[in-house]
C-alpha cells in the first residue's frame, strides 16, 4: 500500500516464485488485482487527500 515498487519487485521481496503467483494470492485476499488496488489507491488519494497534504 505504501510503496512505489513494481509488482514484480514486491512479489520477489515477499518470496513468491513469480508475479503471477503473487497476483493470484493478492486477488484471493483482497478481491482485486494488485494493479487495480494501486489504481484505486491513487484515485482515493486524489479524492481524499491526507490532512498532511
Amino acid at each position: 500500500m505504501y510503496t512505489d515498487l513494481d509488482i514484480k519487485e514486491i512479489a520477489e521481496k515477499l518470496g513468491f516464485s513469480d508475479q503471477s503467483v503473487f497476483g493470484k494470492f493478492f486477488v484471493k485476499k483482497t478481491g482485486v488485482s494488485p494493479m487495480k488496488f494501486r489504481t484505486q489507491r491513487e484515485r482515493d488519494k486524489k479524492n481524499y487527500p491526507s490532512p498532511d497534504a
